[in-house]
Parts: C-alpha cells; sequence; structure tokens
C-alpha cells in the first residue's frame, strides 16, 4: 500500500482516484499520509534496510524495515527512535483521520444531508 513502490496496489489501483475530483478530505488526509512516506523514504539515503533493535508483535525474528514498510511500522520506529520529522507527520495524519471519522459519523447519520442509516433517535432494548 506504500506510495514508495510503483508496483504497490496503493499506486496502481487508488492512487488515480485521488486526483482534483476528490473531496478535499481524502485529499487532505492522502497528503498527510504521503508526508509520511516522503520522510520515511529519507531515512533510506542509499540503503534498503533500517536495523532496529525493538521488539514488535510483527517481527518474528530479527528483522529490518525497508522502504515499503506499512504506517505502523513507520509509527512504531518514529516513536522508538524518537524521530522527530516523523512524529509531527503522525500527528498530521492522526488528525486528518479524526476529521475524517467525523464526516463519516455525520453521512451515516444525519437525517438532513447525509444517510440517517439508524434512523431516529431512539433507545433500542435488547
Amino acid at each position: 500500500m506504500t506510495p514508495l513502490d510503483s508496483s504497490s496496489f496503493w499506486s496502481m489501483v487508488l492512487k488515480p482516484y485521488i486526483d482534483a475530483n476528490a473531496p478535499p478530505r481524502s485529499r487532505s488526509l492522502v497528503e498527510a499520509v504521503n508526508a509520511v512516506f516522503e520522510a520515511w523514504g529519507l531515512l533510506f539515503g542509499g540503503t534498503l534496510e533500517l536495523p532496529v533493535s525493538y521488539k514488535t508483535p510483527y517481527f518474528v525474528d530479527g528483522r529490518t524495515l525497508t522502504r515499503t514498510a506499512g504506517l505502523l511500522q513507520i509509527r512504531d520506529y518514529a516513536t522508538t527512535t524518537n524521530n522527530e520529522r516523523l512524529l509531527v507527520s503522525w500527528s498530521l495524519v492522526q488528525g486528518q483521520l479524526r476529521s475524517a471519522i467525523e464526516d463519516f459519523h455525520h453521512l451515516v447519520t444525519s437525517a438532513s444531508d447525509g444517510l440517517d442509516y439508524f434512523g431516529p433517535s431512539s433507545q433500542v432494548g435488547f
């Protein structure tokens, strides 16, 4: 799913849908995620891998991180190494995600301009 790999699912299938016609909130979220990957890519210079000395559930042995690592691996690396640029970029992604969740909640629950999926507010007993 990484934009750093031109043959990834993101780059080949999803990215074409995020153009000038995409909703502004979607574009902002994608731009924030791209900033994380841009900062991540800069860490590599001419190397292919970054060694890590911390343990995480997704490592079953002494692995390294690559340019195509996912957002959770990048977040964990940023937190563990206190990489300021990655941490700031990650913080921007979190803010954009909160906004996207609020928009989605409004779309699903609003009776006036949304789907009103749950209908009138009422207590549902089980």
